[in-house]
């Protein structure tokens, strides 16, 4: 029977939400992706918060998906974890988000970043579920 770490799930989607704040900003790689966008930071809907309930209700599910994961295949450690994320990204994250990146003519720099950002996302979320399995 599986059994979430609702308190991990929560610190996942937290630290998700960080991860972002830092992989966006101007001291990473804002800029480029800005650029590769095609447009300036200025024009970016920063107030509007629809992006970002949106992702943090979809990194919710995504996590309670990764537990539910971790478990079934009984990832224990970090390079088990580790080698679960990489398979998630090269199996279902790069294939989703290049074919929409390309067709909506999107600079390659917008793919990579943003691919990058899903590894990296995957790897803690999938380290943290395995290592931090129960209350």
């Amino acid at each position: 029977m599986v059994k979430h770490n609702h308190v991990a799930i929560i610190v996942a989607v937290v630290i998700h939400q960080v991860i972002g704040f830092l992989w966006y900003s101007p001291f990473l790689f804002l800029g480029p992706w800005v650029q590769g966008l095609g447009k300036q930071v200025s024009e970016l809907d920063m107030p509007n918060p629809a992006p970002f309930i949106a992702d943090i209700v979809g990194w919710i599910f995504a996590c309670y998906f990764i537990s539910w994961l971790v478990q079934r295949l009984a990832v224990e450690t970090f390079q088990q974890a580790l080698g679960l994320s990489i398979l998630l990204w090269v199996g279902v994250a790069v294939p989703l988000m290049a074919p929409h990146y390309l067709f909506a003519g999107l600079h390659t720099n917008v793919l990579m970043i943003d691919a990058m950002n899903a590894l990296v996302q995957l790897a803690a979320t999938c380290c943290l579920l395995a290592v931090w399995r129960r209350c």
